[in-house]
């Protein structure tokens, strides 16, 4: 959400995002008093003890900094590809299958 709310649990992520995770943020919006810009994501993923951090060492994930623009100002479908093309990767010539280079 952007950070024009804050509740005690609220986290910082940078660029003007922010993280709220406990559901006073949802009683806040369903009052119109939380944030002007929100995303609601509801999901599950389960890693073993630091895996998703050997993940991102070992660079199987892309990851890209959160911003304001991507998150609230871009429509969902089109987020993906202009998340990739600001590292400077063009989607189009991404593969499905990998080498052994």
């Amino acid at each position: 959400h952007s950070d024009d709310y804050n509740h005690g649990t609220t986290k910082s992520i940078g660029n003007g995002v922010c993280l709220t995770e406990t559901q006073d943020i949802l009683y806040d919006i369903a009052v119109n008093s939380g944030p002007e810009q929100f995303l609601l994501a509801l999901g599950r993923a389960s890693w073993r003890s630091g895996q998703l951090e050997d993940e991102l060492m070992g660079n199987v994930w892309l990851t890209v900094p959160a911003t304001n623009q991507i998150l609230f100002h871009t429509p969902y479908d089109e987020r993906w590809s202009i998340a990739m093309k600001s590292m400077g990767i063009n989607p189009v010539h991404l593969s499905t299958v990998s080498g052994k280079a």
